[in-house]
């Protein structure tokens, strides 16, 4: 009873007895209904700007485990767990587990009740050492959770859904198409035939934040090691200028592939995602006047298909062309082209005009791409096929086709926005100070990637031991100044360092992260 009550307590739920699924038994599934929560009305009036993320649906808190709730079935080699979960009028569904953890036997897949629609198997690939998750967004009110394991299997399962996504806007079937302007151009039209490689570099993400989910754009972003870390560009206010927990980061969705086989509108058939990321940096004010409202996380997975990382151009010279590939509004892939010159310029009241890049899109056989809600965060390309901004924000809209959008400079994130690692992308995409402006996008498993020799271009400068109580051993065979720069990029340590190896003490500083800089190269120092 006591499960029950709590229910009651925290989200509009009432019990129903069981839903059909279709198999071979035609089997009835425990299922529990919630009721349609009250503000959606207003939520749904409210317009999208596309300075924000676009909002498409809020929580619904619960309380729900396979120890409390659904069935569980026996058979002579396996044991299976199922539980039907409807939210009315909903367009959808997103589950949120704040404890997950699948045997490696194990196998968890989420359908709706005619299995029309999909997602998983989630297994023990997708364990992750923060105990969280969450899943793809089901476009149906009714979702069946089926998890599957051999009585073999010794682990137990930890599974625990604390709240999901109630979709209160539609984002079309299965996995959304045809929801933004009628101008928009399908980013497989003949537009972009010649974009192929930077479309594989595309994701849309679904991030959680302050009792909603809303979608943004990003794209994965080559470095120079070529090493295929997956790092994804996006935009500082989809992320609340960085003030999000670790818990809604490591339950972002970046979806790929997520666009329409050909020109017309048409359910995406290639969709691939990845659940979680880290923060690795960003400019912290959300593109307010001098800065640039740059993004970057790395992914808590590798992809296990063959996304493109895209190359960048971090001088401040104006494209003559190029296109922006974006999500409006949550829906497939689109491409906006322009033919006219970027001009330097500011986003919204501000004043300093080297922050951001200007662009107005141009008219194309196949319609007039613009922006929307959702768009932000998205990359805009050069005319050599390099990333040299991403969306801020804008006035474009199908009726206002001509109104411009501005994008945060690359060149500006780089290094203009401060000194330290966590304030610029220069330390994580030039990891090895090669000092390249432009670089190409590469594939991970190919043989037209572009690749620097470390040993040729690395200045070598080891720390140890990291983290460190106060005393530690920097060796370099270089000579030259050692600088120290705490979190708010203020130097409070120098000194010269003139031999191979010396040793360096800072136990009379706050513990914390710090930052060395020696000879162009950074690493950083845990303090405790």
């Amino acid at each position: 009873m006591r499960n029950i009550l709590f229910f009651l307590l925290f989200s509009p739920a009432v019990f129903a007895q069981s839903v059909p699924i279709k198999n071979t038994h035609n089997q009835e599934v425990p299922l529990l209904i919630f009721e349609r929560p009250a503000g959606i009305d207003e939520l749904l009036e409210r317009e999208v700007d596309k300075n924000e993320f676009f909002e498409f649906g809020r929580f619904i808190y619960c309380d729900m485990s396979p120890k409390s709730h659904g069935e569980w079935t026996l058979n002579a080699d396996k044991k299976t767990w199922r539980l039907a979960l409807n939210a009315k009028d909903s367009k959808g569904i997103s589950l949120y587990f704040d404890q997950f953890w699948i045997p490696s036997t194990g196998s968890l897949t989420i359908y709706n009740a005619d299995k029309s629609k999909k997602i998983g198997p989630f297994t023990s690939k997708h364990n992750h050492n923060s105990g969280v998750f969450a899943t793809e967004l089901i476009n149906d009110e009714t979702i069946i959770l089926e998890y599957v394991q051999p009585h073999s299997e010794s682990d137990e399962l930890i599974l625990h859904i604390d709240k999901f996504v109630y979709a209160y806007r539609s984002l079309g079937p299965l996995n959304g198409y045809n929801t933004s302007q009628s101008c928009e151009v399908n980013a497989n039209c003949s537009e972009g035939d010649d974009w192929h490689d930077q479309k594989k570099s595309i994701c849309r993400i679904q991030i959680p934040y302050n009792g909603g989910v809303g979608l943004c754009t990003g794209s994965l972003i080559n470095n120079t090691s070529n090493n295929c870390t997956p790092y994804v560009l996006s935009a500082d206010h989809c992320f609340n200028g960085g003030n999000i927990s670790s818990n809604s980061l490591n339950q972002s969705i970046f979806y790929f592939n997520y666009y329409s086989e050909d020109c017309v509108n048409s359910v995406p058939v290639s969709t691939k995602s990845i659940t979680g990321c880290q923060k690795v940096s960003n400019s912290g004010n959300q593109g307010a006047n001098g800065d640039s409202d740059f993004f970057l996380v790395k992914l808590n997975s590798e992809p296990d298909f063959d996304p493109f990382y895209s190359g960048w151009d971090r001088t401040n010279v104006a494209a003559n062309s190029g296109v922006g590939i974006h999500h409006p509004n949550g829906d497939i892939m689109k491409i906006s082209t322009y033919n006219s010159s970027l001009v330097s310029s500011f986003f919204g009241s501000g004043t300093d005009n080297t922050t951001h890049w200007k662009v107005i899109w141009s008219q194309t056989d196949n319609g007039h791409g613009v922006t929307e809600g959702g768009s932000s965060g998205s990359p805009i390309f050069n005319q050599n096929k390099h990333i040299v901004g991403h969306l801020t924000g804008g006035g474009s809209y199908c009726m206002a086709s001509t109104s411009p959008d501005v994008y945060g400079k690359v060149w500006h994130a780089w290094d203009q926005m401060g000194i330290i690692p966590v304030k610029q992308l220069k330390f994580w995409l030039d990891s090895l100070n090669t000092g390249v402006t432009t670089l190409d996008g590469s594939y991970c498993n190919r043989s037209d990637t572009t690749s620097i020799a470390n040993n040729q271009l690395m200045s070598h400068f080891d720390v140890y031991p990291n983290p460190t109580e106060g005393r530690f051993n920097l060796l370099s065979k270089d000579h030259g100044t050692v600088m120290i720069y705490n979190m708010l990029s203020e130097l409070v340590y120098r000194i010269e360092k003139e031999e191979n190896s010396m040793i360096i003490e800072i136990s009379k500083l706050t513990p914390g992260i710090y930052f060395i800089h020696f000879n162009n190269n950074i690493k950083k120092l845990i303090l405790h």
